[in-house]
């Protein structure tokens, strides 16, 4: 991870402290409560996939499936976390089209996206959005949205007229760098 970049297991840290405090606040059944009412927003994995294509080139696939089971495996953890802390309510960003992020298209000398990573983020999607949902039916009270955001940033590279545009040019910067997992709370 970059600097800067605040891993998930810290940020769920840091929610629990603020839970305490909430429940010294607030009380603990109104704390649970504005908790339980609150909105998740996660934003998953697209900085492990660089860091993991950087590292190793993710050219073996049998390694690449591994990382991919770890890295949902990973994710499911932090939900069950999140959920054990209160938390019922979720939206959830998929991975984007993380081969074709402007700073890795730059570095490819066919200027093009990088397949490999596509497929990555393509399997991640797969796979979260399956154990997610099996997630979801073992734990009572646990509402997620999934957001499909590889389908949607491929949808406008391949058709941008269909959103106002002539050419992807102002799509650019439609996989920006997301952290490895972003924790959001709306309430």
């Amino acid at each position: 991870m970059g600097p800067g970049t605040v891993n998930m297991a810290t940020q769920i840290k840091n929610f629990e402290n603020v839970t305490q405090v909430l429940q010294q606040t607030l009380g603990q059944n109104q704390a649970e409560r504005k908790i339980a009412s609150s909105l998740f927003v996660i934003i998953t994995a697209n900085n492990d996939m660089f860091e993991y294509f950087y590292a190793t080139g993710a050219a073996n696939s049998t390694t690449n499936e591994q990382f991919i089971n770890n890295l949902v495996d990973r994710f499911i953890q932090h939900l069950t976390s999140l959920y054990n802390s209160g938390a019922r309510k979720f939206y959830i960003a998929g991975t984007a089209q993380v081969g074709c992020v402007p700073f890795l298209t730059s570095r490819n000398p066919a200027g093009t996206c990088i397949d490999i990573m596509n497929q990555l983020s393509m399997q991640y999607n797969t796979l979260a959005t399956l154990r997610i949902r099996q997630l979801s039916s073992q734990l009572p009270e646990m509402t997620y949205s999934y957001s499909d955001v590889y389908r949607v940033s491929s949808d406008i590279r391949e058709n941008p007229t269909k959103y106002g545009e002539e050419s992807t040019q102002m799509f650019l910067n439609l996989n920006m760098n997301l952290s490895s997992y972003s924790l959001i709370i709306v309430q």
